[in-house]
């Protein structure tokens, strides 16, 4: 048995569009398990009508480190007040004061360095977040029903359905299983949704970059695309799902896309940057056309155009650089110059020892280390409810959680680092999109690499 079906959506307003692009011509191949990758491959390289062909190698989130089975909470006694905790305009967030990676102002402690932050409270005093900005998180599923995110959601309608959605599960599309329209809630994603925008100044937990004054009509909007599963690791997406991923984010508003993942390095299996390029190139051939399209369209209409209303023309998309500590490789997808790649800093603005480096890297950020001992010197952020007896169960990234609120936790990795330039790229088009109606993302891509 075998089933072909189109990678991109073909009955959309854009579909005239997208067939100028060639993204008519992209399918997905399933057949039977009895049937090896190799053999189908090997049958469809042969047919003359078909160009490309090639398996699908799962993609993961790029991991950090965290304690086993249980949820850790630290010790109280290992909270360090970095600041005043009132950001700008008196917020009232409780947390906020352990957020030394937005900024750092009290030096009596000799690990948090004043100035290895994103100095956020002054660009606060500018511009907090526009709610006509929408960022879409490629990622595992975020959890709006979080006291510090649901405000943030995204509304959209499902075309078909006419239900309010918040995004849409690329992992309940590809396996079948579940509603697409139900976003799953998930550590990774959630922790990387509240840096971006967790409410701000609502007398909760923490504050994220974008994430308003308090007021209703402030704080950018959250659009989750959900690309794998509980757990990121048995339940992963394919290339040609989050392919799909950035057509949904382009067509239905986001104009800035966080990516915290990637093909994993393993020195044992690909050796070196040769090999893994040849690897994973053809698997990269139909994620490029998905990133391309959120490039190019992202804030356009269907012919091409800026769309009325919109801050930017065209999308960024942002890439952690990746956790594998090497230097000489460059990473897939993060790699790909159209993208801005994200690397990691500690608590002191040094690189972090786990960061992937390399020339292809374009911007350090705040991701913060949890080694033994140094737990709140990691990215403090939002994480979902405990559901699981003060298990992990199937969140994983909810370890360290905080001491007096478990729906918040410390997490270390270039996928913390990354929202807060996604973050910051968000205010940057609520600032400037709003009053230009000539701003694209060239524009947004300068001042993010030369400010």
């Amino acid at each position: 048995n075998v089933k072909v079906e189109q990678v991109f959506d073909m009955t959309t307003e854009y579909a005239d569009l997208k067939r100028q692009r060639g993204m008519d011509r992209w399918f997905i191949v399933k057949f039977d398990k009895d049937k090896s990758v190799e053999e189908v491959l090997e049958q469809l390289r042969r047919d003359p009508a078909i160009e490309k062909a090639h398996g699908n190698i799962a993609i993961v989130p790029a991991k950090a480190t965290y304690t086993p089975v249980t949820r850790a909470p630290i010790d109280w006694r290992r909270l360090y007040e970095v600041n005043n905790g009132t950001g700008y305009s008196n917020f009232n967030d409780h947390f906020l004061k352990y957020q030394w990676h937005y900024m750092t102002t009290n030096p009596m402690y000799g690990w948090f360095k004043q100035e290895a932050d994103i100095n956020l409270f002054p660009a606060w005093q500018k511009e907090t977040g526009d709610p006509n900005v929408v960022v879409a998180v490629m990622d595992s599923g975020i959890d709006f029903e979080h006291e510090d995110l649901a405000a943030s959601a995204w509304d959209g309608k499902d075309p078909k359905t006419g239900k309010t959605i918040h995004g849409r599960n690329f992992w309940a599309v590809q396996s079948g299983q579940g509603d697409p329209d139900v976003i799953i809630p998930s550590g990774h994603g959630t922790h990387v949704a509240g840096t971006i925008a967790a409410r701000n100044n609502n007398g909760l937990g923490v504050c994220g970059v974008a994430g308003g004054d308090g007021t209703e009509n402030s704080g950018v909007r959250l659009m989750s695309c959900e690309i794998y599963g509980h757990d990121g690791t048995n339940e992963t997406a394919s290339p040609a799902n989050i392919a799909k991923a950035f057509e949904f984010a382009a067509e239905n508003g986001a104009l800035v896309c966080n990516c915290s993942w990637g093909y994993a390095f393993d020195r044992t299996k690909h050796l070196n940057n040769e090999t893994f390029q040849r690897m994973f190139k053809e698997q990269f051939e139909v994620l490029k056309v998905g990133i391309d399209y959120f490039t190019d369209i992202a804030g356009c209409d269907s012919k091409g155009n800026k769309k009325a209303g919109s801050y930017m023309k065209g999308g960024l998309v942002f890439f952690a650089s990746g956790n594998d500590s090497q230097y000489d490789i460059d990473m897939i997808p993060a790699s790909y110059d159209k993208v801005v790649a994200v690397g990691a800093t500690n608590s002191m603005g040094i690189p972090t020892d786990y960061m992937n480096k390399g020339t292809w890297v374009d911007i350090l950020a705040p991701g913060g280390t949890t080694n033994e001992g140094e737990v709140t010197r990691g990215i403090l952020s939002t994480v979902p409810k405990d559901f699981v007896n003060q298990k992990t169960g199937p969140y994983p990234n909810t370890d360290f959680t905080h001491p007096y609120n478990s729906n918040y936790a410390y997490a270390q990795g270039t996928s913390m680092a990354t929202p807060h330039v996604t973050g910051i790229a968000a205010l940057v088009i609520s600032k400037f999109g709003k009053k230009n109606p000539n701003f694209t993302n060239e524009d947004l891509r300068r001042r993010i690499l030369s400010a």
